[in-house]
Parts: C-alpha cells; sequence; structure tokens
C-alpha cells in the first residue's frame, strides 16, 4: 500500500459556488453564451474598466454599471452611462422623458399639452397638421441620439410592432407583430406592458434598480442574462 499524500484534482475551470451571480451574454457584438461567474459582493462592468470588460460593444461606456450582492439581494447601479436597460416582466410605469427599448428601436416618453400653440411674433398661428388627441407621444431616438419618427397617443393609447400598430416597423425582424403597448394615466404617467413579444421590452434605469434571477439586461447593444447560482 502506498503511503504517497492524497490526490488533489485540479477543477477544469471555475467552481460554480451555491449564492454567485452569473451573467451570460445573450445576443450583441460581444462573444454570445459567454458566462461570467462573479463570486464577490460588488462588480463593476464596462468596455475598458472593470471585472466584466464588454470591450466588443462600442455601445457601452467606458465604465458602465456596477452590479452589487448584499443578502441575496441584486441591484444594478447605472454610472450616467449610455444607458441600461432592464427587461420588463409584465408592465412597468413610465414617466416623461423615460427611454424605452423595443427590439432595435430606441423611443422616449413624452408629455403633449393640448393647448399648445405655435403663433408667429404678431399672433399669426403657423400652419400645420391636425393635431391628434392624446396626452403623450413616443419619439423614436435615431443612432447619435437624432430624433427620428413621432407618434401621439390616441385616446391615451399607443402600441408598437412589427405591423398594425400606432408605430409600426415592418424591417425590424426583432420586433413582434405586437409587441408592446402604452396606456395613459391621468397624473402624466403611462402603463408599459409587453405584450407577450419574443424578445421583450426594457426600460432604461435611472440610477438604480433591483434584478433577481432570470432577469435581462442591455448594456449598449449586449443582451445579458442575470442568473444567481
Amino acid at each position: 500500500m502506498s503511503d504517497s499524500k492524497p490526490r488533489k484534482t485540479q477543477p477544469l475551470g471555475p467552481l460554480v459556488r451555491s449564492g454567485h451571480v452569473r451573467l451570460t451574454v445573450v445576443s450583441g457584438p460581444c462573444p454570445n453564451g459567454l458566462s461570467i461567474g462573479l463570486g464577490g459582493s460588488e462588480h463593476e462592468i464596462g468596455r475598458k474598466n472593470g471585472d466584466v470588460i464588454l470591450a466588443e460593444d462600442l455601445g457601452v461606456s467606458v465604465s458602465h454599471a456596477t452590479l452589487t450582492k448584499t443578502k441575496g439581494r441584486i441591484q444594478i447601479a447605472d454610472h450616467s452611462s449610455n444607458g441600461t436597460f432592464l427587461r420588463v416582466r409584465g408592465t412597468a410605469v413610465v414617466k416623461a422623458g423615460d427611454i424605452i427599448r423595443t427590439g432595435n428601436q430606441l423611443f422616449r416618453y413624452d408629455l403633449v399639452n393640448p393647448a399648445e400653440s405655435h403663433p408667429t411674433a404678431d399672433g399669426t398661428l403657423l400652419l400645420t397638421s391636425p393635431r391628434r388627441k392624446g396626452n403623450f407621444r413616443l419619439l423614436q431616438i435615431l443612432e447619435g441620439g437624432k430624433p427620428g419618427l413621432s407618434a401621439t397617443s390616441s385616446n391615451n393609447e399607443l402600441t408598437i410592432g412589427g405591423e398594425g400598430s400606432s408605430i409600426a416597423f415592418t424591417s425590424d425582424a426583432h420586433l413582434s407583430t405586437k409587441h408592446a403597448r402604452l396606456l395613459g394615466s391621468d397624473d402624466g404617467t403611462a402603463i408599459l406592458e409587453d405584450l407577450g413579444s419574443t424578445n421583450g421590452t426594457y426600460v432604461k434605469i435611472a440610477a438604480k434598480s433591483d434584478v433577481t434571477h432570470g432577469d435581462y439586461l442591455y448594456l449598449g447593444n449586449t443582451l445579458l442574462r442575470v442568473d444567481l447560482t
């Protein structure tokens, strides 16, 4: 019988320990399927700085966001970046200035003042297209931050989709036919509802937001899934 010491086998990769957070790249410029285990309590994410580097995505800021985990609670904090977007689970409340992402489209939710007019210096009203009744609109944000299409709500409702919607993009293959809906409220907010879309509806977080197991995050053009192991 040998008196040698017990064999110590080396693992092929990092051990996945219970209670750790794991980020997995679902789509985007970064390698799809890349999975990153986060064992500590705080992790910076960015294009150049941090514990999680998304170098291939030019839409990710140098230092984009920080993911923290404290007593089982996971939070994502944005660094005034190009935008950190959290997937809507069912419905979410949006307010003036909030940014919404569906498919490859980006929109800003704005309020509309029905009494607004645009007279010239001598008081003559400018000729315009007939005003559509509604108290909010969606403004498309184009690459580089330029404004694009604008759609005003009808009866305080707007739908987004590939076709047959208030605002439709037939060429966007990532939009479902009926993707999302906004229902306006008297207080100026709106209920944003995902209509069972394939790719989800996302809202830009203001500063810090809770995330849970199975949530999806867009940082730049990289879609990440959050898992609690």
